[in-house]
């Protein structure tokens, strides 16, 4: 089993969102991480993530005013070793040799709001990805 972490904190570059849907309650919002980016030169590369490899801890939003917000946040993503083995090679190598974001929704009770349509990317963050 591969072992997957990362943060977002006053070290990183950090996803900043913009709120679009008022029905959006950012102080009871959870994060939903769909996916990692890795990218080079040429490409972006994806590796999905489901809802159970996934722990979230740390969750913050700081209002960095007109309805915008940092995410502050840590992530152990938990994946199995034929999934990682089936990984895209691209995915691996920009991984570990540079940084990666990571494409999420929020959830909010039972509601989910998806980036363009409740919530739009002010800045795409950015952080190390660590692999044990």
């Amino acid at each position: 089993m591969k072992l997957l972490t990362f943060g977002f904190n006053e070290d990183t570059y950090n996803t900043q969102i913009e709120v679009l849907d008022e029905t959006l309650d950012i102080k009871n919002a959870s994060l939903k991480i769909l996916y990692l980016q890795s990218f080079d030169d040429e490409d972006y590369y994806e590796f999905d993530i489901e809802e159970n490899e996934c722990e979230i801890k740390n969750l913050n939003f700081n209002n960095t005013g007109d309805n915008c917000y940092e995410i502050f946040f840590d992530a152990i993503i938990k994946i199995d070793d034929e999934k990682w083995s089936n990984a895209d090679k691209n995915f691996i190598d920009n991984a570990e040799s540079g940084l990666i974001e990571v494409v999420f929704d929020l959830e909010c009770g039972d509601r989910v709001f998806e980036e363009g349509d409740h919530f739009e990317k002010q800045y795409d963050g950015q952080t190390e990805l660590y692999i044990d």
